[in-house]
């Protein structure tokens, strides 16, 4: 298929996804996974170019990377994210620098992290100081979530691996927030920061896996009515 076919391909499948023509942001989701699973046996994608409203524009291009050149997190359709504009903006700025900002990208993936762990807190009424930093806030998230290795029953079948993934989860976060020390921006840095693409990318995989698993255990403790919907 010639590089025009490819163009008018991406772009007619973008525009079936495009806010005007559908509404309902899972019927989209479900649609983009099914476009980029065929996409991605020729190498391509449909990713967010932008957003309107909260809800994602779609464009199309080659997949260069593990999790497309536009990593997505799709927070519009988590139920519990109400108001997801902040992340969408740590997003972006992870977007824009993973190629020519590392730096920029590495310390963006920090502060999603931040902000995700501060929106739980905040929506179930635990209080925390304003300054506090990731790691003391996602040591508070893990109890509430029921993500410590407290949490886990002895009697659990593979429990001793659960409490290890799980105590590792902590250390990514702790490393997440020190490899912004070191290569991110902030704290009047001297000399330029040494981050490179593959220094952001790292960070950008940590920050996956621990913002679903913290999602997707949120969603789990509220639908079996561990904690309740919302602080009143």
């Amino acid at each position: 298929m010639t590089s025009f076919k490819v163009g008018a391909l991406l772009r007619f499948l973008a525009e079936m996804l495009h806010p005007v023509v559908r509404r309902d942001p899972a019927e989209v989701q479900r649609l983009a996974g099914k476009f980029n699973e065929l996409l991605a046996v020729d190498g391509f994608e449909l990713y967010p170019a932008e957003y309107i409203s909260g809800l994602p524009i779609y464009a199309g291009g080659a997949r260069a990377t593990f999790h497309g050149a536009r990593p997505d997190w799709k927070f519009e359709a988590r139920p519990l994210l109400t108001d997801p504009r902040v992340l969408h903006e740590h997003q972006e700025r992870i977007r824009a620098g993973l190629e020519r900002d590392p730096a920029a990208a590495i310390a963006s993936c920090k502060e999603l992290v931040e902000s995700l762990c501060k929106i739980i807190l905040e929506q179930q009424g635990i209080d925390f100081p304003p300054g506090e930093d990731l790691p003391p806030l996602f040591k508070r998230v893990t109890p509430l979530l029921g993500m410590n290795a407290d949490a886990v029953a002895d009697h659990a079948k593979a429990s001793a691996t659960v409490v290890k993934i799980l105590r590792t989860l902590t250390t990514t976060v702790q490393g997440l927030a020190e490899l912004r020390n070191q290569l991110g921006l902030g704290h009047g840095r001297t000399a330029p920061s040494p981050a490179l693409t593959r220094h952001a990318r790292l960070a950008l995989n940590s920050t996956v896996t621990v913002t679903e698993f913290v999602l997707d255990t949120w969603q789990d403790r509220i639908d079996r009515g561990k904690l309740p919907p919302r602080s009143l």
